[in-house]
């Protein structure tokens, strides 16, 4: 996947490392020892599962084509990294041998745990109807931190630059999420009835793997070049992102609390 800028995303790992030791240390890991708060986490934190996959089909729709008639993009070993990703994200393959999305598997692990899905059913509803996103982002049935995460993911996809949706999936998701998760699992409780959300943090353990993480560094590098412009821009989004992802950590620990 071409040459990787080894100096421009050691800048970025320096700038932003305060924020993701913030976010893997957090105390609401220590929580998770009960059915009942991993219920309480499952509900917000599914909103950040759903929204992961606008993420990633706005950097497919922009890396690749999606579009009526073909056309090749100029992004050759981009586009090849993200179809990869989207496989995995929108169709992988379970133990049970049944294929479906990471989300969809994660909203029935809810299910299992006695978690409830009232919140995201009323977010996957109101976008069937053919409600615009930004107008469910102020519905007040969902609650307020969980409209403010998802607010800041749809503010970088809704901003149309490219580098800066590919910086907040690099940083704020692709490069944390396989610490953070492992973090997870560490105090998840052992309850049977969690062992469905327990395969699904492993099996997004097992694939974001590191190949993937250096993947998303060199995608950054053949969308950025050489633009101190977009690298600067790229930076500042991975520090929101990451901030945003504190937020919500915080906010659920209080609820949790």
């Amino acid at each position: 996947m071409g040459v990787l800028d080894q100096n421009r995303i050691k800048d970025i790992k320096t700038e932003i490392a305060c924020f993701q030791e913030q976010i893997l240390n957090h105390n609401l890991y220590q929580k998770l020892d009960s059915l009942e708060n991993i219920r309480c986490f499952s509900e917000s934190h599914v909103f950040a599962v759903w929204d992961f996959m606008s993420v990633v089909k706005n950097l497919q729709r922009n890396l690749s084509c999606v579009e009526k008639t073909w056309r090749p993009s100029s992004y050759r070993d981009s586009r090849r990294f993200i179809n990869e990703i989207v496989l995995d994200e929108e169709s992988d393959i379970y133990s049970d041998g049944r294929s479906m999305s990471h989300f969809e598997f994660y909203y029935e692990a809810m299910h299992d745990v006695g978690a409830s899905t009232k919140e995201i059913d009323i977010l996957l509803s109101t976008l069937k109807s053919g409600a615009d996103i930004q107008r469910i982002l102020d519905y007040p049935k969902i609650g307020i931190h969980k409209r403010a995460f998802m607010k800041d993911t749809f503010a970088v996809i809704d901003s149309n630059k490219l580098h800066q949706i590919a910086a907040h999936f690099t940083f704020a998701r692709e490069s944390l999420i396989p610490s953070m998760f492992t973090e997870i699992l560490d105090k998840f409780s052992d309850d049977q009835s969690c062992s469905k959300l327990i395969e699904y943090f492993k099996r997004h353990i097992e694939v974001d793997d590191g190949v993937h993480k250096e993947h998303a560094y060199k995608m950054l590098h053949e969308i950025c070049q050489n633009d101190d412009k977009k690298w600067s821009q790229v930076k500042e989004v991975a520090i929101n992102s990451l901030k945003s992802r504190l937020l919500l950590w915080n906010s659920i620990e209080q609820e949790i609390v």
